[in-house]
């Protein structure tokens, strides 16, 4: 079989995901990539929370010296990149075949100048032709995607811009946000760092930088095409609420910091603060997308028939009541259900006869919400609305 041959097989078996004929799926099939870059982003917390108190005092902590490969999840950071760049260039590719088609097909480059402009002049002459591969279009990259978005963005201010752009202002009038100079730039970034990845990956950004570009750059951007899209989007989007109420994004979008802060000594106590901070709400949100539309509903995902998980998940919190190192139950500030259980091991301090140190941690047997004791208690950042890790 030979690779033609090949290819004809996968296509026959192929199943679309987007929309087709009088189908319509709200929302498109790329917001599945944003719901899946989120769980991966959140998933960096739990890989790392055994040093996340040391990972918080930021680079001036690391001996002042090369970065610290340990705090690095390399499996979580590459997925994340790039489910955050295939909802990106899905999303704006959408945008350019709504104008038209041909915007999002592949093309000899048009010179240094705007490519957009050039680009619709040989759509309107009828002289457009796109590359094929099997008698089949080639869709354009992300690169020239940006660059074409970006173009038609800069054509439709003119005062009396061709059919083509006049349409465009007409689509993206929802999005004027992404007229932005840093967000062209960002969107460059994800662009760049998943070709980066994919076509050699022998480096990646360390978990400092990933949590500048996705919670100071990328976040965001998505929070304002979620605003702009809410009363489209409905229920989707529920992964990015808990079930108590606590908005992920607008706590991200409060965590302000720049890159270079990172390295500064001065900043390092601020530092601390907002990184255990930002730890937090990525365990939230891990925690959160286990409790999807089934189980807010208390039933099981996968386990037909099953109900009552919420009542599950509080029976095995009671259970643990026979563990040595139970201490109490207390209600979870993610699902908020009566099944966070705390725990607390004491030990003798080697170094210090005679005195005991105590490791607290939590764990909710319905969302798997956990933390220990060394990231600090969500209700120091009102993520709670008791103290966890306090006992009377």
């Amino acid at each position: 079989m030979n690779i033609n041959q090949l290819i004809n097989l996968a296509e026959k078996n192929e199943i679309r995901v987007s929309n087709r004929g009088k189908t319509k799926r709200i929302p498109e099939y790329y917001y599945d990539s944003l719901r899946h870059a989120f769980s991966y982003y959140f998933n960096t917390f739990q890989t790392q929370s055994r040093f996340y108190e040391e990972y918080s005092m930021g680079m001036s902590y690391v001996y002042n010296r090369k970065l610290n490969d340990q705090y690095l999840d390399q499996d979580n950071t590459v997925l994340t990149i790039i489910a955050f760049e295939r909802f990106f260039e899905l999303f704006l590719k959408d945008l350019l075949r709504k104008t038209s088609p041909k915007l999002t097909y592949t093309h000899s480059k048009t010179g240094n100048g705007n490519r957009a402009k050039a680009l619709i002049s040989k759509i309107r002459d009828n002289t457009f032709k796109p590359k094929k591969h099997n008698n089949k279009y080639l869709s354009a990259t992300f690169r020239d995607s940006l660059d074409r978005f970006y173009g038609l963005i800069e054509l439709e201010k003119e005062s009396d811009p061709d059919p083509i752009v006049k349409k465009f202002r007409r689509i993206i009038n929802q999005y004027s946000f992404l007229d932005s100079k840093q967000y062209q730039t960002t969107l460059h970034l994800l662009s760049w760092y998943r070709d980066r990845i994919l076509h050699n990956g022998n480096k990646l950004p360390s978990l400092w930088f990933l949590d500048y570009m996705i919670s100071q750059r990328i976040i965001p951007i998505v929070q304002q095409i979620i605003e702009a899209r809410k009363g489209e989007l409905g229920k989707s989007m529920f992964y990015l609420k808990t079930v108590t109420g606590i908005d992920l994004l607008d706590h991200i979008t409060r965590i302000q910091f720049d890159f270079k802060d990172l390295r500064q000594k001065k900043e390092q106590h601020r530092n601390f603060v907002l990184l255990l901070y930002l730890g937090h709400l990525k365990e939230l949100g891990r925690a959160n997308l286990n409790m999807n539309l089934y189980t807010r509903n208390n039933k099981a995902t996968y386990e037909l028939n099953y109900n009552d998980v919420n009542g599950r998940g509080m029976r095995f919190a009671n259970a643990e009541k026979l563990h040595p190192d139970f201490k109490r139950i207390l209600g979870c500030p993610c699902c908020g259900l009566d099944s966070l259980v705390h725990y607390r091991h004491s030990m003798d301090d080697f170094f210090h006869e005679g005195e005991i140190i105590n490791i607290d941690w939590v764990k909710c047997y319905t969302c798997d919400y956990y933390i220990r004791y060394n990231v600090g208690d969500p209700h120091f950042f009102e993520l709670s609305q008791e103290e966890i890790f306090t006992l009377l």
